[in-house]
């Protein structure tokens, strides 16, 4: 059994400005045999608290003119602050559980295993996100869709003229190290395998990241592994 795959965008703001053609497909969810609206997610929970009502009834209208009668809501709760504005909450089953979301997900690993080393190794904190995995199952209440993070080195938002010092917090952080094509090949396809052991589990996940440049987390081509990134996910999900 092959499991699609399903490209799934975040919006910092949340879509308080989306307009109608942002939801221009929204079948992905049926595409994929589900039996729900369009997919939204959002990179910020705070911002769903924040601005609340009025983001959703402006959401919940346009689902309606598109023929659905609701969006499904997924949030991307995280543990580890990587930006300086952002604050995790304390208790994240509580306010997915308030705010009924219907599922969940991650935007990078980095949000649940801090990089407290200079270097740290690939298969380190992809052995500590599956851990997070289970918890975010165990935990949440909700269908949880897992990610798989390419890589992360945000050295390239820092000074260059400065000594680098990867504790003082983004983008002052450490870097993953040996995230070489065949080792994000394996963790794709280690993401993939554990979704297909539950039968009655999700059929999603998402991968950070197409273009995180200065972050060190993309899939489009380099000059030193070329399409390498782009062949592993064909490899995992032809």
């Amino acid at each position: 059994m092959e499991l699609p795959m399903a490209s799934l965008s975040s919006n910092p703001d949340f879509g308080l400005e989306m307009k109608d053609d942002n939801l221009a497909v929204p079948h992905l969810a049926h595409s994929l045999g589900y039996d729900f609206g369009p997919l939204h997610m959002g990179f910020s929970h705070q911002d769903l608290i924040i601005a609340g009502n009025e983001k959703n009834l402006v959401q919940l209208d346009l689902a309606s003119r598109l023929g659905y009668q609701a969006l499904h809501f997924d949030d991307l709760p995280w543990g580890n602050p990587v930006l300086p504005v952002e604050n995790p909450p304390q208790n994240l089953p509580e306010l997915i559980r308030k705010l009924r979301f219907n599922s969940a997900t991650s935007y990078v690993w980095v949000h649940h295993y801090w990089l407290n080393q200079r270097e740290t190794d690939y298969s380190i904190v992809l052995s500590q996100y599956l851990k997070h995995w289970d918890k975010a199952v165990a935990d949440y209440g909700v269908p949880y869709f897992p990610n798989v993070t390419m890589g992360w080195d945000s050295s390239p938002r820092t000074n260059q003229e400065a000594e680098w010092q990867h504790n003082l917090g983004y983008p002052y952080s450490g870097v993953l190290v040996n995230n070489s094509p065949a080792n994000f090949e394996k963790a794709l396809q280690t993401v993939k395998n554990r979704l297909l052991t539950d039968p009655e589990g999700p059929r999603i996940m998402n991968i950070n990241c197409w273009n995180e440049w200065t972050e060190g987390s993309y899939l489009e081509p380099d000059k030193v592994h070329g399409n390498g990134y782009l062949k592993a996910v064909r490899h995992v999900f032809k």
